[in-house]
């Protein structure tokens, strides 16, 4: 892979990957304007100006046609529905198609240089954790009701840099001590935050890269595993028994029977307080199965948004919006699957994103968040197959 020279087109590509993620940031605690994010708007049709002629052949990769697909068909199907929740035309182009266009940078800057690119993610998402835990007090003090702005999106977006970072580690660009204190902290602060599908991802992402030690018939490699099993099983426990993120978990299986909406099967009842979502959305797709009731439109009894990706997808478009969601997830799991054997230990860790962000889906929507957008470009450059002709050529 032949790296491009740091031109202006990849500057403000990096600043656009940066910003997507510190937008709500900047918004919330040291601008105080733009809650809607018009300016990130704008940047991104920048973007998409700077970088027209590789968006064009980067496009015609399956998993990025489909997500294409699907973002032109949100974007319309809006609009050929009864509005129950009113989305004013630039809030729905960034809802839609900013997450898109991060897509296609990360996948671009990528191919360019994938080390520089994961060293600028992991920098863009540990920035969001530090600034986050800096001006957000109310995310780690474990008091229900506490004032919290950036909510579950801090949790989320911070046990997501693990992922760069172990890309990194097994990369040979970040020392293994380093690693180690690194995940331990945003372990501990996602477990203060109470945000269990957080510290579940990060558990994830966490698992895949100890797998990838065991490629290695090493006795260091077993090691290392062996460390962290222990150290694992003792800090689960520690966690359950002291910490707020146990209380929560404990709480969930009160949420398991008092959460189950009557007539929903039992089943459901795993979801705890995401149940509801899952049971009203497949309500709403039910009566509305060919075309959903429109982007944006879902919402359970009492009016919340569907916090699951997959029922929401159903819901808002349908079987048509369904199937494209469907075909994006197949051909990135193909694709990165495809380099299990020829290239195991990469390819590991790059399944514990993938993993993690799948077992999100579960527990909330991400459609319109460029946050996972920018580890799903990740995958999907991967995933390319190493016989790509280089866009950095054309």
């Amino acid at each position: 892979m032949r790296s491009r020279n740091f031109n202006f087109i990849t500057f403000v590509n990096y600043i656009f990957i940066f910003l997507v993620v510190n937008y709500s940031l900047f918004v919330n605690f040291i601008t105080g304007v733009d809650s809607a994010g018009y300016g990130l708007s704008l940047l991104s049709i920048i973007v998409v100006f700077l970088n027209f002629r590789d968006f064009n052949q980067i496009q015609s990769q399956r998993p990025v046609l489909f997500w294409l697909l699907l973002c032109i068909y949100a974007f319309l199907n809006y609009y050929i529905h009864p509005h129950n929740i009113q989305i004013p035309l630039l809030v729905l182009y960034r809802r839609v198609f900013v997450p898109l266009v991060s897509l296609l940078v990360v996948i671009k800057e990528y191919k360019n240089d994938k080390y520089r690119l994961l060293w600028l993610c992991f920098i863009t998402y540990a920035t969001f954790f530090a600034l986050g835990a800096y001006f957000d007090k109310g995310l780690i003090s474990g008091v229900e009701g506490t004032h919290r702005q950036l909510g579950n999106h801090y949790a989320i977006t911070s046990c997501l840099s693990v992922f760069f970072l172990i890309l990194l580690n097994r990369n040979k660009k970040i020392s293994l001590p380093l690693t180690v204190v690194i995940i331990i902290l945003v372990m501990i602060v996602v477990s203060m935050t109470g945000t269990r599908k957080a510290f579940g991802a990060g558990l994830i992402i966490i698992s895949f890269w100890i797998y990838s030690f065991s490629q290695k018939r090493e006795l260091g490699s077993w090691l290392i595993i062996g460390f962290f099993i222990v150290v694992g099983y003792f800090g689960y426990q520690y966690l359950l028994d002291n910490t707020y993120m146990g209380a929560r978990m404990e709480y969930l299986e009160e949420q398991q029977v008092e959460s189950l909406p009557g007539g929903a099967p039992e089943f459901l009842s795993i979801f705890g307080d995401r149940a509801s979502h899952y049971y009203y959305g497949w309500l709403s797709f039910l009566n509305h199965p060919l075309f959903g009731v429109g982007t944006g439109q879902s919402s359970v009894a009492g009016g919340s948004y569907i916090h699951t990706e997959y029922i929401a997808q159903l819901s808002d478009g349908g079987i048509l919006g369904f199937s494209l969601f469907f075909f994006f997830l197949y051909r990135v799991i193909k694709n990165v699957f495809k380099h299990w054997h020829n290239d195991s230990v990469t390819c590991r860790c790059m399944c514990g994103g993938l993993a993690a962000l799948l077992f999100l889906y579960f527990t909330t929507w991400g459609w319109e968040f460029p946050d996972y957008f920018i580890c799903w470009g990740t995958l999907v450059a991967y995933g390319w197959d190493f016989t790509y002709n280089d866009i950095s050529k054309s």
